[in-house]
């Protein structure tokens, strides 16, 4: 079956029943036909862009995005300019729409890869006034390793020179005063970049408006998290330990740095990280034998690189774990009265 003739007269009516006809006839024969699948989007922005049904290539794109199939690795350059099609679709007719589609894309290839979208997504928070939010955006799709790079290097830089700008012109000017400066990074109106190993989702984003995350606020921490003193030569694998859950996302220290948790709950957590992060290296040492004749994280220091275990373990390496664990589950228990009793 081909591809329906485009409506010559621009009609309304024509082009709503044209797109029907794409989407229903078309594009579920043609599932799992690439070729064919771009055929038609062709063929369809052609004939609704820029046209009164313009809004109904949403539909169509993000339908084609399905039968295309966007499990891709590493994704095509088709597949690539197909989700960008439909990212900036919905960035002009349905906001929320947008939001949700990158946020579905970005648990595939595609979704980390192409800085195309990050920019039309970080785009769209800054055409709603979530400043913020849009520099969040892209330092995440930098931290992805989303290309081309330089665009969205470039885009950040639009960013801060345009709410420059906005706020020069917003601050009145006295005889004496003197002119204000750049907003910078860190100065409080864009967020600093995010240190090393953690993530940076949108901390700006409110509930009320499609937010990635639905999760309860509290006022960002102010009180210090518990302290747990490390050794210096512990201090390697615990640092690790945190760049490595940072970077694969936690959900936790992710909530954490868009200042989502209470002063409480982010102590609670941040201390738990640690006690875990122990209690890996504690596994570590019973894997090479670092409590061996050979002296304390001696053998640890040589486990990066051998398993091989040069003596006998300490049953006191298993004591300390497990007094660790149970510490753990009384502070967890500790906890939730006392949070239940603030509420």
């Amino acid at each position: 079956e081909s591809a329906p003739t485009a409506p010559v007269v621009t009609v309304p009516e024509a082009l709503k029943s044209w797109a029907a006809d794409c989407k229903n006839s078309i594009l579920q024969g043609a599932w799992g036909d690439k070729p064919r699948v771009l055929d038609i989007v062709d063929r369809a922005t052609k004939a609704l862009h820029d046209s009164e049904g313009e809004h109904l290539l949403c539909e169509i794109y993000e339908m084609a995005v399905n039968a295309y199939g966007v499990s891709e690795y590493p994704a095509s350059h088709d597949l690539r300019d197909l989700c960008v099609k439909c990212m900036r679709a919905l960035r002009k007719f349905d906001p929320a729409a947008a939001r949700d589609f990158h946020a579905r894309m970005r648990a595939f290839s595609v979704g980390n890869m192409e800085a195309r979208l990050f920019e039309a997504h970080a785009a769209l928070e800054a055409k709603l006034g979530n400043v913020a939010a849009a520099d969040a955006i892209l330092r995440e799709g930098l931290q992805c390793g989303a290309v081309p790079e330089r665009l969205l290097h470039r885009a950040r830089e639009k960013l801060i020179g345009v709410h420059s700008q906005h706020a020069q012109s917003q601050t009145p000017r006295g005889p004496q005063s003197q002119p204000p400066q750049p907003a910078a990074l860190g100065s409080g109106i864009l967020p600093p970049p995010t240190p090393e190993g953690h993530s940076s989702f949108p901390a700006a984003m409110d509930d009320q408006d499609g937010s990635w995350f639905a999760i309860r606020r509290g006022p960002r921490a102010s009180a210090p998290a518990p302290t747990i003193s490390v050794p210096p030569s512990e201090s390697r694998f615990l640092a690790q330990a945190r760049r490595a859950r940072g970077s694969a996302g936690c959900l936790g220290a992710a909530a954490s740095d868009a200042g989502y948790l209470t002063s409480g709950q982010q102590a609670i957590d941040d201390y738990l990280i640690n006690k875990v992060s122990q209690l890996e290296l504690e596994v570590r040492r019973l894997s090479t034998g670092s409590r061996c004749s050979r002296g304390p994280f001696d053998a640890a220091d040589r486990g990066w690189t051998s398993p091989a275990c040069p003596g006998r373990c300490c049953r006191e390496a298993v004591d300390k774990a497990v007094t660790m664990l149970v510490d753990d589950v009384g502070l967890l228990d500790e906890a939730e009265p006392q949070q239940a009793d603030g509420a």
